[in-house]
C-alpha cells in the first residue's frame, strides 16, 4: 500500500490518517509524494509499527535526505504538525546546524537552539520553543556557534534525547543532507526510526542506494523512503526499488 497524498500520522501510537498537507498553517505549501518502505514494496501494518516502535521502543524519529533541497524539512515539519494535531505532544529538532530551516517554516524570531545546549550555554528547557500548534514544540538550530560535526558527535545530544523523551509521545529530528555530511548518520544512529526523503530524478535511485548504505553503516534504523512530489512513473521506480533492496 502506498500513501501518495497522504501519510499514515500515527507514528508512536494509534494511528491517524490525515490529509498531509497543513491548511491551517501558510507556511506550508501542498506537494504530493510517495512514501514506500524498504521491505519490498509494502508500507503496511508491520512497517507502521516499526516507525511506532522504533528500535528498542525509541520514539525518536530521523528525517533525512541524501542531499539538500529534497523536502526534508516540510516532511519532518508537517509529521510533526498531524502527530500535534492528532493529540500527541511532539517536539521537532532541527539538527541541521549550517542550514536549519525550521524556524523559518514556523516564523520564529532567532534565538537560542540546540547549538546552545551543545556548547553547554543553556539548559534544555531554555532550548525548547512552542508554537502555534497545540501539543507542538520545537528546538530551533541555534546557528553555528562552533563545527556542526563536532557538537553533534561531542556526546551532549544522546543526553538531551534522554532529558526531553519522557516528555514527548514523539521527538522528530530534521537532519543535513546525508552525502554532504557526516551530520545525519552521528543523529541517526541515535533515532528508533530514519526515514529518507527524496524527489524522484536522473540519479535519485544511486542517491537513494548511497544514502541508505551511509546510514546503515553508522547503524541507523532505516525504515522506509518517502518521495516527495509522486514521480510521473511511480509504479516502474517503486518496482525497480523493490527489486533493488530484495537483492542487497
Amino acid at each position: 500500500m502506498y500513501y501518495a497524498g497522504r501519510l499514515q500520522a500515527g507514528i508512536g501510537g494509534e494511528a491517524c490518517e490525515r490529509a498531509f498537507s497543513i491548511a491551517a498553517s501558510k507556511s506550508f505549501t501542498e506537494e504530493r509524494f510517495v512514501i514506500m518502505s524498504l521491505e519490498y514494496s509494502q508500507f503496511g501494518r508491520r512497517q507502521r509499527s516499526v516507525l511506532a516502535a522504533g528500535r528498542n521502543g525509541s520514539h525518536v524519529l530521523v528525517v533525512a535526505g541524501p542531499t539538500a533541497g529534497v523536502g526534508k524539512t516540510f516532511i519532518a515539519a508537517n509529521l510533526a504538525d498531524v502527530n500535534a494535531r492528532g493529540g500527541k505532544r511532539v517536539l521537532l529538532i532541527d539538527a541541521d546546524l549550517r542550514h536549519g530551516r525550521v524556524a523559518a517554516i514556523f516564523g520564529l524570531p532567532p534565538g537560542a537552539g540546540l547549538a546552545h545546549w551543545l556548547t553547554g550555554r543553556i539548559d534544555a528547557a531554555s532550548a525548547v520553543r512552542h508554537v502555534d500548534v497545540p501539543g507542538l514544540d520545537v528546538m530551533t538550530a541555534g546557528g553555528a556557534l562552533a563545527d556542526p560535526s563536532e557538537l553533534l558527535a561531542n556526546g551532549r545530544l544522546p543526553e538531551l534525547l534522554e532529558q526531553l523523551s519522557p516528555l514527548y509521545d514523539l521527538i522528530i529530528i530534521d537532519t543535513p543532507a546525508i552525502l554532504a555530511f557526516d551530520d545525519a548518520s552521528t543523529v541517526a544512529a541515535l533515532g528508533g526510526s530514519t526515514i529518507v526523503v527524496a524527489r524522484p530524478g536522473p540519479r535519485s535511485e544511486e542517491e537513494i542506494d548511497d544514502a541508505v548504505s551511509t546510514l546503515q553503516r553508522s547503524g541507523a534504523n532505516v525504515a522506509g523512503v518517502v518521495f516527495n512530489t509522486a514521480p510521473r512513473r511511480a509504479g516502474e521506480m517503486v518496482t525497480r526499488r523493490r527489486r533493488a533492496f530484495a537483492a542487497s
